[in-house]
This record gives structure tokens, C-alpha cells and sequence, in this order.
């Protein structure tokens, strides 16, 4: 195929005018401006009185300070998926052991966050499983 030197000169001045932050993720300078601060913390709850709590730090654009094992995908996936950090509604039904709960507090996008998920099924039960994915 053959381009003009007039259509390629209009094709390079649209792709450099154009960002490059894909719908619904923030970009580099919005994250710097507003870092995200988050402590997400894991309850797994086994047979019996047995209670197992991790506490991880998340820290995007800066990611010092953070303790999640992979801090680009956690943070990749925040951008990406806000429900991670929305409320869910409560489904009911039953737990296998062990039963896992999720809680996350702190800052994101300038907004206060503190969100719980304590179930295994529905909604509550996917985002339990997409915290738990990212932590390990």
C-alpha cells in the first residue's frame, strides 16, 4: 500500500495528538497527582477457631512502599477493573472451608476507600477470588 507524504504527515500529527491511556484507567501524571494508598488485608478463616491474616500495602506511580507481591498488576488491575475497589451486594449460601474475606481501606483517586468482601459466591465471591489472584 502507498501513503502520500500529505496522508502520512496527517496520520503522524493524529497519532502524536492522541494519548495513549485507555478508557477508564488513569493516567501517569492523574496517578502521580493522586497516588493510590491502600492496605488490603486477607482473612482466611479454617476449621475450628484457625485465622490466618495477611496485610499488604498498595502503592501505584510511586509503587514504593508497596508489599503486594506484583505491584504492576495489582496496580494495572485497579486501573482497569474498578470493582475491586466497589461494594458488592451480599449473596448468601453456603462457605466451603476455608473461607476467605477481603478488606481494603485507604486512597484512590482522591476518594477514601473501604470496601469489604466476605463471601464465596456472586459478585462478593469474584472479587474475593480477584484480590486473592493478585496477592499471590
Amino acid at each position: 500500500m502507498h501513503t502520500s507524504p500529505r496522508a502520512a504527515l496527517l496520520l503522524t500529527s493524529l497519532l502524536a495528538a492522541t494519548p495513549l491511556v485507555h478508557p477508564g484507567r488513569a493516567s501517569a501524571a492523574t496517578e502521580a497527582a493522586h497516588p493510590t494508598k491502600l492496605t488490603v488485608t486477607t482473612t482466611q478463616i479454617g476449621p475450628g477457631s484457625l485465622r490466618v491474616v495477611q496485610t499488604y500495602r498498595v502503592r501505584c506511580a510511586p509503587r514504593t512502599g508497596s508489599t503486594v507481591p506484583r505491584p504492576v498488576e495489582t496496580c494495572r488491575a485497579l486501573a482497569v477493573d474498578p470493582r475491586l475497589l466497589r461494594p458488592a451486594p451480599a449473596a448468601s449460601g453456603p462457605c466451603p472451608v476455608p473461607r476467605y474475606w477481603v478488606d481494603i481501606t485507604g486512597v484512590r483517586d482522591k476518594r477514601t476507600v473501604k470496601v469489604s468482601f466476605r463471601s464465596c459466591v456472586g459478585v462478593q465471591g469474584q472479587m474475593v477470588k480477584a484480590w486473592l489472584r493478585l496477592l499471590r
